[in-house]
Parts: C-alpha cells; structure tokens; sequence
C-alpha cells in the first residue's frame, strides 16, 4: 500500500495541514479550526511526515464524528528538542477510560502511529467538557 497522502504528495507538510483544516471546517458547519505550527515542518522527514499527517487527520476526523464541538486547536509546536502536538476541542468529551477499554481502532492507530515515532501520547477528556490530546515526539523521530 502507499502509504504517502496525496496531499503530501503534492505539496508540503504545513500546506497539506492548512488545507485539512480547511476541509475539517468545510465538513461541519459552525465548527473552526485554529492551526498554528512554529515547527519546522520543512525539516521533518518523509515517513514521520506521512506519520504525522495521519495522526492529525484522525484527531480532527475523531472531533467531527464525535464531539459536537464548535472550536479546535490545533498546534505543532518546539518545545526543548520535542515536537509538542495538541488538539483540543469545545465538544461535548468522553470517559476516556470506557472509549480506551472499547478498542476505538482509530485512537489505537495514532497510538501506533505515535510509538512508531518513539514519541507519548496524553488523553483528558470528561463527559461535558471537551477534549485535550498532547503528543510529544523527540525531534530525532522527526528529522533522522
């Protein structure tokens, strides 16, 4: 299988980010995405990009199934060596423990996705409160 997203395929990683955001907000009416990245997303590497790529797509993907939300952040931010990733939203949240123990396949992927890339993946959420994910990756995994 090709793994390479015909976004990335076509252009680069900031780019294809901005147009997911793009189609995220397109996809449900009322809902905002702010995306802000002050990594360099330029210097991130061919597999780690496809990787990184297809955990922000199925966290922004878990958002417009699930959270009713009206506002997303999405950020790709240095932080002392690390790539530090976080989604947050407004919506309505979950028991993080029941939606664990259910196997959901797409949270298991990104967490594949995230141990491939040697990186840790933090969940909080709770019923009426939104939802905060924060993944840090070394930025070894990123530019080897």
């Amino acid at each position: 299988h090709d793994l390479m997203s015909k976004a990335l395929d076509k252009t680069d990683l900031q780019t294809a980010l901005e147009d997911l955001t793009v189609r995220i907000q397109q996809a449900q009416r009322g809902l905002v995405v702010h995306f802000y990245a002050n990594y360099p997303l330029d210097k991130v590497q061919n597999l780690a990009k496809i990787h990184l790529y297809r955990i922000v797509q199925e966290l922004l993907a878990n958002v417009l199934k699930h959270a009713q939300a009206t506002t997303v952040n999405l950020q790709l931010l240095e932080d002392e060596g690390k790539l530090l990733l976080t989604v947050e939203d407004n919506g309505k949240g979950f028991n993080v423990e029941d939606v664990l123990s259910n196997g959901g396949i797409g949270l298991s992927n990104v967490r594949t996705r995230v141990e491939v890339l040697r990186g840790k993946m933090h969940l909080e959420s709770a019923p009426g409160k939104g939802t905060f994910v924060s993944i840090e990756i070394p930025h070894s995994a990123m530019t080897q």
